[in-house]
């Protein structure tokens, strides 16, 4: 059964909203929220019980999403005869004071998944692109122990604790425009910010570079952390190099003599520069938005349902935009209008552009009220594609 409780970003952020926490917040500075969730709620995003349920369902082909931790040491992942991991050696490690850490944990709790696509969806909503999918990882610590020294990682970091009790210091030194998280003993002398015990419903956000470190004290600890992955120039850079053909073309053999390096740089500055006209990158950031924006997913319990309730949708039914939907217009080709939203691409006639415009205000309307619609049927057909594809929802 899919849980009732619904964790948002606003709810996460606290009484900040989220887009008071995008624009004021996010990349900036680090944020901690204590108690935004109540400790059944932050129980029910991710018990003990669910975890080591997890943990028993992993198969063969997702074991690599299982890793086992100490103050930096990464202990190989046990298996079984047929390369299922063996969970008698796993416990073991646990009570070695090994932490055991699960990434994608949304591929095995829904509400996990839910919270995901909704960060996905504010950040969308507020023009943030993002490289890859928001990533749920789950941390299970025992008592008196320490999974990495000091460190920073190369994502935004949301921290949500669940259940028991961890101790985490936030460092005021931070590594700007950092490529790979860093592990291992931190070549900076690092002075302290916040030191703080995160207890069940408390969140941490953390931008990206910022040195922080954890642990666990008499109790055990289970958090979940958001790994968030904004799009930058190097990927900007990657998605050029699909789209301009001249850039495979082979270096010269000139640059290989140290003596022609700064002429050749120069040549192929100008080279570059005439290659990588505003038009290629225009094309390219509107290439890395579209992809941002099409790995956005829906819960596929609510799409089903969506689906049944789109039947019943007649003229005097009340429609709205779901919030959790980020959407693109697009003009098609033969004068279409094409409706973007994730995987989902919903394409209509130019005629509906009203209509369509009506819909993307989120505000409650009835059917019978769409604009440049003249027929009733091709109003009511408008309106059950947008509810079966999950777009809208009924007003009931």
């Amino acid at each position: 059964m899919l849980s009732t409780v619904d964790v948002t970003l606003d709810k996460l952020v606290a009484p900040l909203t989220g887009e008071q926490f995008i624009n004021e917040v996010w990349t900036r500075d680090t944020l901690s929220r204590q108690g935004v969730l109540s400790q059944s709620d932050a129980i029910e995003l991710l018990s003990r019980d669910s975890f080591e349920f997890v943990l028993s369902s992993l198969s063969a082909t997702d074991s690599h999403t299982l890793r086992i931790l100490r103050s930096g040491e990464a202990r190989p992942v046990p298996r079984s005869r047929d390369q299922t991991v063996c969970l008698a050696s796993v416990y073991r490690s646990y009570r070695e004071g090994f932490t055991l850490s699960v990434s994608e944990i949304q591929r095995h709790v829904p509400i996990i998944a839910a919270l995901r696509r909704n960060v996905e969806a504010s950040l969308a909503s507020a023009g943030i692109t993002l490289a890859r999918s928001v990533s749920a990882l789950a941390y299970c610590a025992p008592p008196e122990s320490k999974s990495f020294g000091p460190h920073y990682d190369n994502h935004e970091v949301i921290a949500i604790q669940c259940s028991g009790s961890k101790r985490w210091r936030v460092f005021n030194e931070c590594e700007e425009e950092v490529a790979k998280p860093q592990r291992g003993a931190s070549p900076r002398s690092l002075t302290q910010r916040l030191d703080l015990i995160m207890n069940p419903g408390d969140v941490l956000y953390l931008p990206r570079g910022v040195y922080h470190d954890t642990e666990t004290a008499r109790t055990g600890s289970l958090h979940i952390t958001l790994s968030i992955y904004p799009a930058t120039l190097k990927s900007l850079i990657s998605q050029l190099s699909e789209q301009v053909s001249a850039l495979a073309r082979y270096l010269p053999r000139s640059i290989q003599s140290a003596d022609s390096e700064s002429s050749s740089a120069r040549q192929l500055t100008a080279s570059l520069m005439g290659l990588l006209s505003e038009g290629a990158i225009s094309r390219a950031l509107g290439q890395l938005r579209s992809e941002g924006l099409g790995r956005l997913e829906w819960q596929p319990a609510d799409r089903l349902r969506q689906a049944e309730l789109a039947s019943a949708v007649r003229d005097a039914t009340t429609l709205e935009l779901r919030g959790d939907v980020a959407v693109t217009l697009r003009r098609g080709s033969d004068h279409t209008l094409e409706i973007h939203a994730g995987q989902t691409v919903l394409r209509m006639r130019e005629e509906a552009t009203e209509a369509v415009l009506m819909v993307l205000s989120r505000r409650p309307f009835i059917v019978h009220e769409l604009p440049g619609v003249v027929r009733s049927d091709e109003r009511v057909d408008l309106a059950r594609a947008l509810v079966a594809e999950g777009l809208c929802r009924v007003v009931q």
